[in-house]
């Protein structure tokens, strides 16, 4: 099952993971093979063997492992956003924890627990 980015340790692994593919974003044909991989290692292999580049192999890894943890839409989104904005990975975890109002992983336990309790009483 995909990742929702609800939390703002899932946001900070999602920038990272998008981050760290960036050496492949502006090269379609790498992202058609990462797209196509079977696995991370898959997109590895196939990005060094048509590039013969480590560090484009290591980015098509990660970005690969961002497709298989997070919804591809919003790993696609990203990735336009941050071509198209020139924005630091810092202010990328910003941007989406408080447009997507991401808590702690503590308080959202903690309202969600609270919500619940809500509904035992007046239920």
């Amino acid at each position: 099952m995909k990742k929702l980015l609800v939390y703002l340790s899932d946001v900070d692994r999602f920038v990272e993971l998008i981050a760290r593919s960036k050496a492949i974003w502006l090269t379609p044909e790498l992202l058609n093979l990462v797209a196509m991989a079977s696995s991370p290692s898959a997109a590895h292999d196939l990005v060094l063997q048509k590039t013969n580049k480590r560090k484009k192999a290591l980015a098509a890894r990660w970005l690969a492992v961002a497709l298989r943890d997070y919804e591809p839409m919003q790993v696609r989104s990203a990735i336009r956003y941050l071509k198209s904005h020139q924005m630091r990975p810092e202010e990328m975890k910003a941007f989406i924890s408080t447009t997507l109002h991401c808590k702690e992983e503590e308080q959202y336990r903690d309202t969600h627990h609270e919500t619940n309790d809500n509904r035992n009483k007046h239920g």
